[in-house]
């Protein structure tokens, strides 16, 4: 769609949207919990990580049909399977040996339907070029609504039932999300038309610069629990993340009406307030302050780099485009959650949050690809 864009129908795709992404919020942090709960938060990490590494690689192999006619066939599927994948996680997840918690992990991940992707390859392909950033900044808007609602979800499962009774709670939001984008799938596209895309250097640097933001924020999820816990007050980690959400709801917003800062001053914003997370307060509500000013200028982060994305690579690829983002950026997130546990039960959440302040200002600047005329340009 090359002029105008019809906003009003793309509410029911948002909110689709929004649906799908509840596990990829509530799964992570959840068995981040209830691993911690059992064995400790270095095990912890390790198992979340090897679940976001699950998720990317599912991404990464059917982020090509996610593109055909069968898309919705394929989500349906993994929603079925996700079911005893997470069930075989939550009875195993108090064990010390690594050589079943990583695979119980890795499956219960890699399960998980990809629905952001189609929804996002949608979202480009009913959306004026002009538009681009302002409606991503739409979708990261529900996105944040997502991750608002996800945490306070967890934290109210963990007060009824336990980490556990979270965890068991994704599969059920799987098959919400699945059933909400069903009836709206991409179009079949030819592969002929997509030949090479990956071979173009402006893609090569955003899919690099999303991994590397995608390490970062995960690190910054554990930082933000460890920070909790530090100060007694476990339960409030759900809490804290959904306001590192509303932050980010704030600057979604701004940047929806129009508001498009220089990349490099978002990361510098970032870099800072991630940094001063790990730092600590001693105060659970001056702590919470911090987290929200860390989450303003994400979403118009992340709402750039879609936008990027969406005018980058050719229509006929852009689910499977997403799908590569989020793969990149899910990866290395299980780089992030692997080490990031360990060195916070080590040296605790400081040690993490100075690196991923720095690994933010790198991400900004990998996204420094040539500006198109109807992108904002964000060099």
């Amino acid at each position: 769609m090359d002029n105008v864009t019809p906003y009003r129908p793309l509410l029911k795709l948002l909110t689709a949207g929004m649906l799908g992404r509840l596990p990829f919020v509530t799964l992570p942090v959840a068995a981040l919990l209830l691993v911690d709960d059992r064995i400790g938060l270095g095990y912890a990490g390790i198992a979340s990580g090897a679940l976001s590494l699950g998720a990317g690689l599912i991404g990464i192999l059917v982020g090509r049909l996610l593109d055909g006619p069968r898309a919705g066939q394929i989500l349906a599927a993994l929603t079925a399977a996700h079911i005893p994948a997470v069930a075989a996680f939550i009875a195993w997840s108090g064990t010390r040996n690594l050589a079943v918690l990583v695979p119980l992990s890795l499956a219960a991940g890699f399960t998980v339907p990809p629905v952001a992707p189609v929804v996002r390859a949608l979202l480009a392909q009913r959306t004026a070029q002009a538009d681009a950033t302002r409606v991503f900044a739409f979708d990261t808007i529900a996105v944040e609504i997502a991750w608002i609602g996800g945490p306070l979800l967890v934290s109210l499962a963990v007060i009824l039932g336990g980490p556990a009774l979270a965890v068991a709670l994704s599969p059920m939001f799987a098959a919400i999300g699945v059933a909400a984008v069903f009836h709206q799938r991409p179009d079949p596209r030819p592969d002929s038309e997509v030949a090479g895309v990956w071979l173009t250097r402006p893609v090569v640097r955003l899919l690099l610069s999303f991994a590397v933001s995608g390490m970062a924020f995960r690190v910054l999820i554990i930082a933000i629990a460890a920070v909790a816990k530090q100060q007694g007050h476990r339960d409030a980690s759900g809490a804290l993340l959904a306001v590192w959400a509303v932050g980010s709801l704030v600057g979604g917003l701004w940047t929806a009406r129009g508001g498009a800062p220089a990349l490099w001053k978002i990361g510098v914003v970032m870099a800072v307030s991630v940094a001063l997370v790990g730092v600590g307060t001693g105060s659970i509500w001056a702590t919470g302050l911090l987290i929200f000013i860390s989450g303003v200028p994400t979403a118009p982060f992340v709402a750039g780099l879609n936008a990027l994305v969406s005018v980058t690579v050719s229509e006929h690829a852009h689910a499977r485009a997403f799908a590569a983002m989020q793969a990149g950026s899910t990866i290395f997130s299980a780089i992030g959650a692997a080490g990031g546990g360990e060195l916070v039960d080590r040296f605790g959440p400081a040690s993490i949050t100075l690196p991923a302040g720095a690994v933010l200002l790198l991400s900004a600047a990998l996204a420094r690809v040539p500006s198109r005329p109807h992108v904002v340009s964000y060099a």
